[in-house]
């Protein structure tokens, strides 16, 4: 041991040897670290790359290039694997009956939670309809629910219906217009879905269509959504998560700064005005009263920013992915013509009821779910402490897993 302790110490006083033995050491870690993962830890009997199950770092690079869903794909097409391993401590399934292990009730069983090492929280530090933990989340979804009733969509249709026929207005102008029909319709179903969501959760539109351009505000949701996917990522990687406030980049550390200031503001000032409005703001303050059923100001907050991000952006991407689809695929377009045009001789006749009536209208909006899905990862929970099985086979506690459709990776 004497000897030892000497030729350490004998070492150090060369320069640079402090460093390099840190870096040794941090490399010898690294290496048993990645040798635990790929053959001594619990999950090292299911099929995975071993690059991939020994660090974090190939699902990281898949999942900031926007590549996840095709990375994902090839694995379980490669292990011929309705699950894979997909990082040290995540399964990924693929399996229909997953999905009824994990959101049915099963009697013995306890509740898989989200993964909040994946999901984080919003800025005031506030779970939101996403995040919460089981109780929290019935809690709230009480609340919640009353502004998605069908009495609140009847009452909320006749904003959602102006905004509508504001952008078949503006495109029959683009159509007559100097660019001769061609426009980014991603743009203009964007710029409608902002409007309507910024109507119906403050009470205020952004003004898109009518400027025809994005509010400053939607570019900082923009910015937002890229920081969640940032720190999503840093998240996996212990270190990381303590330096993670130095790695954001500031543009969109500000984006986010301002995204949350903006929706503070105006769920402040919209509930200033009271519950006379149809929109999603009244029917939650007029059942905010019950004790075992009520938000607190600082959850209403965060779930106005969950609004505000989940119903624009992906009602726009769903609405683009269509419109491309048909197109691609006249025959289909024809005869969905056919149905909306048998089912209608005026406008006026277009309502949401009506066209939840159109068999196959809604099996075209179901397949651009299937082969164009708005979310390109499945919801990342986690195994109770005690494990529990999915699929009839066991999984230990404190696992990660994302459970997938087919279409959400094919």
């Amino acid at each position: 041991m004497a000897l030892s302790t000497e030729i350490q110490r004998k070492a150090f006083q060369h320069p640079g040897s402090f460093a390099l033995y840190s870096i040794a050491l941090c490399l010898a870690f690294l290496v048993l670290r990645a040798i635990y993962n790929i053959y001594l830890h619990p999950l090292s009997s299911f099929p995975g790359p071993k690059f991939a199950v020994a660090s974090n770092i190939p699902y990281v690079v898949a999942q900031v290039r926007g590549k996840l869903p095709h990375w994902l794909s090839a694995l379980h097409q490669t292990y011929a694997s309705t699950i894979v391993r997909i990082s040290p401590n995540e399964l990924s399934f693929i399996d229909g009956e997953a999905w009824k292990d994990i959101y049915s009730y099963r009697s013995g069983h306890k509740p898989f939670e989200k993964d909040l090492l994946i999901y984080g929280k919003p800025p005031n530090g506030v779970h939101s309809l996403l995040t919460a933990p089981k109780e929290d989340h019935t809690r709230m979804r009480r609340v919640i629910d009353h502004a998605f009733s069908a009495k609140a969509s009847r009452e909320q249709e006749p904003i959602v219906t102006g905004y509508v026929d504001n952008l078949i207005q503006r495109l029959h102008g683009q159509i007559s217009g100097p660019s001769q029909g061609q426009v980014d319709l991603v743009k203009w179903y964007n710029w409608m879905t902002f409007d309507i969501i910024g109507d119906l959760s403050f009470g205020q539109s952004f003004a898109c269509l009518e400027t025809q351009m994005y509010h400053p505000w939607v570019e900082t949701i923009f910015g937002n959504l890229k920081g969640i996917t940032f720190m999503g990522a840093c998240n996996r990687f212990t270190i990381l998560q303590h330096i993670l406030p130095f790695l954001i980049p500031k543009r969109i550390k500000q984006m986010i700064q301002d995204h949350w200031a903006a929706t503070t503001a105006n769920v402040d000032r919209r509930l200033k005005h009271g519950t006379d409005r149809p929109d999603f703001m009244s029917p939650i303050m007029k059942h905010n009263h019950d004790e075992k059923a009520s938000l607190r100001h600082e959850e209403l907050m965060s779930n106005a920013s969950l609004f505000i991000i989940a119903g624009s952006e992906s009602v726009a991407t769903n609405l683009s992915g269509t419109t491309y689809y048909l197109l691609q695929n006249p025959d289909i377009m024809r005869k969905l013509r056919k149905e909306v045009d048998s089912a209608f001789t005026s406008e006026d006749q277009i309502t949401a009821q009506s066209v939840a009536n159109l068999p196959y209208l809604q099996a075209c909006l179901s397949e651009t779910h299937r082969i164009y899905p708005v979310a390109l990862t499945g919801q990342a929970m986690t195994v109770p402490v005690a494990g529990d099985t999915i699929c009839n086979i066991w999984v230990p506690g404190g696992v990660s897993f994302s459970c997938y459709t087919l279409r959400d990776i094919l």
